[in-house]
C-alpha cells in the first residue's frame, strides 16, 4: 500500500547551511552562530551574515544600508495600485498582490559576494516591503501615506513611516531583535512553498509571494 505523507511531515526535502531550528532543544542558529549571539548585533550585520555567510566589513554594511534606502520609496505606479486595493484586504494578501507588480529596476549599484542580479532584485523587494506595510496600515487608518524617512537605518525608517514620529531606542531595539529572531527558520511552510516556485523557474517575485502565502496558512 502506498504511503502518503500528508503535509510532507517527516519527509526530507533538502539541506541548508543558513539556519538550523532544533525543536527538541529550543535552539536557533544562523550560519552556525547561536541566536543569543546575534540578537544584540546591528541588524544589517546579521542580514549580511545570513545572506552571504561572512561577516560584513564596515564598508559593506554601509553600502547595503544605502542600497536599501535607495529602493525604499514606492513609485507613483506602485502607489496607485496600492491605493486601488480594497481597504479591507488582509495585509498578507496585499503583499501577495503587490510584490509581483513591484518595479525591480535597480536604482543604484551594490557589489555582493555572489547572487548577481537575482540577489539585487531580492534586496529591492526587501527594501520595498516595509514601505508597503507602513503605507497599508496608514491607508487603513485613514492617515496620509506614504511617508518618507531620511534615516539610513531601515528599522528607524520603517517606524518613522509607520507612526510619523521618530522612534525611541527601545522601539528600535525591540524591532531589531524581533526581526533577527524571525529572519530565517529553515524549512517552514512558507520557505518550502517559495522554493517550489523558484525551483520551477518562476520569477523571484512569485517565490516571495508563495512564501507569504505559506505564512498565512501557518
Amino acid at each position: 500500500m502506498e504511503v502518503i505523507d500528508l503535509g510532507l511531515e517527516g519527509v526530507v526535502i533538502g539541506e541548508t547551511a543558513i539556519a538550523n531550528v532544533d525543536g527538541r532543544t529550543g535552539e536557533l542558529s544562523y550560519r552556525g552562530v547561536n541566536i543569543e549571539g546575534l540578537v544584540g548585533r546591528p541588524f544589517l550585520s546579521v542580514v549580511w551574515l545570513l545572506l552571504f555567510g561572512t561577516e560584513p566589513s564596515v564598508r559593506e554594511e554601509h553600502a547595503l544600508a544605502h542600497y536599501l534606502m535607495a529602493h525604499r520609496d514606492l513609485s507613483d505606479g506602485e502607489q496607485a495600485i496600492l491605493d486601488a486595493l480594497p481597504v479591507q484586504t488582509h495585509p498578507m494578501l496585499m503583499l501577495q498582490a503587490m510584490v509581483p507588480l513591484l518595479d525591480l529596476q535597480v536604482r543604484t549599484a551594490l557589489t555582493l559576494p555572489f547572487g548577481g542580479s537575482t540577489a539585487l532584485e531580492g534586496l529591492v523587494i526587501a527594501a520595498r516591503l516595509p514601505t508597503l506595510i507602513a503605507s497599508w496600515r496608514r491607508k487603513k487608518l485613514g492617515l496620509s501615506w506614504p511617508l518618507k524617512s531620511r534615516s539610513l537605518d531601515p528599522l528607524i525608517a520603517f517606524l518613522e513611516c509607520l507612526n510619523e514620529t521618530e522612534p525611541d531606542s527601545v522601539a528600535v531595539d525591540t524591532l531589531s531583535q524581533t526581526q533577527i529572531l524571525q529572519m530565517e527558520h529553515s524549512y517552514n511552510a512558507g520557505t518550502f512553498a517559495g522554493r517550489v516556485a523558484l525551483g520551477a523557474q518562476a520569477p523571484l517575485q512569485s517565490s516571495v509571494t508563495r512564501d507569504a502565502d505559506g505564512c498565512i496558512t501557518e
